[in-house]
């Protein structure tokens, strides 16, 4: 019987974790999607490839 009642817990604090954890991998990933989106994350990856490409350029 104790057995039983400790694969119960255990199985519904899994069910329950798990629920939780994928609310919350779903709450990161819509905010890695804004940040990924976002116009000052673009800007700042364009600024980079500019300066990449200036460095390229000066060293040939």
């Amino acid at each position: 019987m104790k057995l039983f009642r400790t694969l119960i817990i255990a199985g519904g604090a899994y069910v329950l974790g798990a629920k939780a954890g994928r609310e919350r991998y779903e709450q990161i990933m819509d905010l890695a999607q804004q940040l990924w989106n976002s116009r000052t994350i673009r800007n700042v990856g364009d600024n980079v490839h500019k300066i990449r490409d200036e460095i390229v350029v000066e060293d040939e």
